[in-house]
């Protein structure tokens, strides 16, 4: 119980904080230039992030609890994989 309490006050912030700024720099990097639009802030960012997320999330339905480590580092790594790409991908613009 500690463990998802800590998960929901420490690390969901830290996650969605982590996924509005690689939306936020992708957006600057790929997004402003291509279609002249104004750059995002951070917390427009995080609120984009959180709508996409909503609309795309995938439940499983599984009987067992989810590690909330392996749930935060994945976030962690997934977004920073999307990040390292996009930045790969800017040497060629």
């Amino acid at each position: 119980m500690a463990d998802k309490l800590l998960f929901l006050l420490v690390g969901l912030p830290v996650l969605l904080a982590w996924h509005g700024f690689v939306f936020k720099t992708l957006w600057g990097w790929f997004i402003v230039p291509t279609f002249n639009l104004a750059p995002l802030s951070l917390a427009f960012a995080i609120g984009i992030a959180i709508v996409v997320r909503a609309v795309t999330i995938n439940f499983k339905i599984n009987k067992e609890e989810p590690d909330l480590l392996e749930v935060f580092l994945t976030g962690l790594a997934g977004y920073g994989l999307f990040l390292l790409t996009g930045w790969i991908v800017t040497w060629f613009i």
